[in-house]
């Protein structure tokens, strides 16, 4: 995953989506998932969500205009202009499966590598994104003489909202960050410095375990690491939102990346070894 920093373009639609996602979720918690896209001049909403009631997109979009002013005015938009496209009462949101694969390493924050969180610590927030894939890769929308030991990726043009943001807790997120929970304290036990889980919120009938995978360099097999975790963490997202998330605001997400979360805690790591 990205870290993205908060108040330039990449960073203005996923704030937006969770806006919005937050105001629609004051109708009794409905699934959820917001995408926004920025052109110019329009940002545009789409996505769908089993509440019934529609949002007044107008006001609350004046109302994020003012919370972000000043981030906006530097970046030279001067109002919000929206195209409304959210599919509202998709009851079908909550009978869907479930399934996500997300990827981790072993860092103080698993959902970023340690070399992204080096390059953010001690380097100015002068690019958009800050991403890793065999090197460091900086999002940037501005010719400078580029070091060859980062690529570059050119984002002139739109700009575009992805998970987690704008995706309210029962639709992924709460998953996201239960898996982001486990590889914290997996990657202590299991000698590894990266790792993907495949979620999914379907029970096996035969174990009653959810069918889940995980993918590690760990010098440990992957069956082995996947029985440890399903003998100690019980995948009961529901609790795990009472006991980690209750007062955690996820609209502040993104202002928060570095911060510490609640989830990620070692109370678990007694209980993980491997026969």
């Amino acid at each position: 995953m990205k870290y993205i920093y908060p108040n330039y373009r990449i960073g203005i639609v996923n704030k937006f989506a969770d806006y919005i996602m937050s105001e629609i979720s004051k109708d009794g918690n409905p699934y959820t998932e917001i995408r926004v896209t920025q052109f110019e001049p329009f940002f545009v909403v789409e996505g769908k969500t089993s509440s019934k009631k529609i949002i007044d997109l107008d006001s609350i979009k004046e109302s994020f205009f003012e919370k972000m002013k000043s981030q906006l005015s530097t970046l030279g938009i001067k109002n919000i202009n929206t195209i409304d496209l959210i599919k509202y009462d998709c009851e079908y949101l909550h009978r869907e499966k479930k399934e996500f694969c997300f990827e981790f390493f072993n860092s103080v924050r698993p959902i970023f590598h340690e070399r992204v969180l080096n390059y953010v610590y001690n380097h100015s927030d002068i690019w958009e994104a800050v991403d890793y894939t065999d090197k460091l890769l900086i999002y940037t929308n501005e010719y400078i003489e580029k070091p060859i030991d980062y690529s570059f990726k050119d984002i002139r043009g739109s700009r575009q909202s992805e998970f987690p943001y704008g995706y309210s807790l029962n639709n992924g997120r709460s998953a996201f960050y239960y898996c982001e929970y486990i590889a914290y304290q997996l990657f202590k036990a299991i000698k590894a410095t990266n790792m993907s889980i495949k979620y999914t919120d379907v029970i096996d009938e035969e174990t009653n375990d959810p069918i889940i995978d995980i993918l590690s360099n760990s010098p440990y097999m992957n069956e082995k690491i996947k029985s440890m975790v399903l003998d100690v963490f019980d995948f009961n997202i529901q609790r795990f939102e009472k006991k980690y998330l209750k007062g955690y605001d996820i609209s502040n997400d993104l202002d928060t990346q570095l911060e510490t979360k609640p989830w990620l805690v070692g109370d678990k790591i007694s209980e993980l070894y491997i026969i």
